[in-house]
């Protein structure tokens, strides 16, 4: 009976080992499988994995560049100039009715130039601003350039202006100049200081003028 039962605890040990075994091959072939499914990325992966978040990164870079600029695809001339005269700051200047921003055209016995000419004779730069940039020619002078065009009126004595009344001026600077020019007979008048006209012209200080 003894020996029976030493026999019958041996086959339960064996049994055991065998379970156990059996469980430990099962867990390696489930590893394995996992391995195989889901192989590590090799080194060119990586590579090209840094090398395509770079080039997101630049391609965020460029545009953001690209929206600092107020012009984009012309030509190295005009882009020249378009920085030197800041021609976006400009018109948004300008629509702001800033008139000290137009120091940069050269008005006859004014260092500030128009500016200061719009100084002395309370002139108000008014409605319809535009400053145009382009590398075609322009049709009122042959070539490429910055066109600026404002509307002119007075200050009345009551620091009020007419937005009805007054006179369009408007200036040009080529790729090729060092500076304004004006385009059209009002802004002659102002870059010259025609005090004749500015004074006691059109633009006469009265109740129904600008």
């Amino acid at each position: 009976m003894q020996f029976f039962m030493k026999l019958v605890g041996c086959v339960v040990v064996v049994i055991a080992i065998a379970n156990g075994l059996s469980k430990c091959s099962e867990s390696s072939e489930s590893a394995s499988a996992v391995t195989k499914a889901t192989p590590a990325p090799s080194i060119d992966e990586l590579d090209n994995t840094d090398a395509f978040n770079d080039q997101e990164s630049d391609e965020r870079d460029v545009s953001a560049d690209e929206s600092d600029k107020c012009y984009t695809g012309v030509s190295p001339k005009l882009r020249s100039l378009i920085d030197e005269i800041h021609a976006c700051d400009l018109e948004n200047a300008l629509g702001n009715h800033d008139s000290s921003a137009l120091k940069i055209i050269p008005a006859r016995g004014y260092r500030d130039g128009v500016a200061g000419v719009f100084k002395k004779y309370r002139l108000h730069v008014n409605q319809n601003v535009d400053v145009t940039c382009q590398d075609q020619p322009w049709a009122d002078t042959g070539s490429a350039g910055c066109m600026v065009g404002i509307y002119v009126s007075r200050i009345r004595a009551s620091n009020k202006y007419s937005d009805l009344a007054g006179w369009t001026a408007v200036w040009f600077r080529g790729v090729n100049d060092t500076s304004f020019r004006p385009v059209s007979p009002f802004a002659e008048h102002i870059s010259k200081a025609n005090d004749s006209i500015l004074r006691i012209g059109g633009l006469m200080d009265v109740s129904d003028r600008p």
